[in-house]
């Protein structure tokens, strides 16, 4: 699940450098919980 979360991370930041950061905090707090 991990790699596939880092994936979809990468994926955005092609897209967007705006989404980019949101989807690290995204990925941070369901690696916490």
């Amino acid at each position: 699940e991990t790699s596939t979360l880092w994936l979809s991370v990468d994926v955005a930041v092609e897209q967007s450098p705006g989404q980019y950061e949101g989807e690290i905090i995204i990925t941070a707090m369901k690696s916490e919980s």
